[in-house]
């Protein structure tokens, strides 16, 4: 076997998990998935995990809606609090209030 006959790839991310979990690959896992799951190592324990920014977006319509500004501001909160403990948010600038933009 070569290993370009080994290739697996899948946008399903139940797809990729399910291979992971009988072996067969690896792949890019958030912390909290692969340390629930036994049998799950990490590959490269001394490369730091990429750092990807989230976007919270929403119709224009619906930015003026006091609803969904308070779940905005929530969601925000909430990435903002779980970023830091999962090594995601390493300095206070990066992890700094929502920017709301007008368009």
């Amino acid at each position: 076997m070569r290993a370009e006959n080994a290739v697996k790839n899948s946008q399903n991310g139940v797809a990729v998990w399910e291979l992971l979990r009988a072996r067969f690959g690896v792949s890019m896992l958030p912390k909290v998935l692969s340390d629930a799951q036994k049998g799950v190592e990490k590959v490269l324990p001394d490369l730091p995990p990429p750092q990807f920014p989230i976007w919270l977006v929403t119709h224009p319509e619906l930015r003026t809606s006091r609803l969904s500004r308070i779940v905005f501001d929530q969601l925000a909160r909430g990435f903002k609090e779980t970023a830091a403990p999962l090594g995601g948010c390493p300095s206070a600038t990066r992890c700094s209030e929502p920017r709301r933009t007008t368009q």
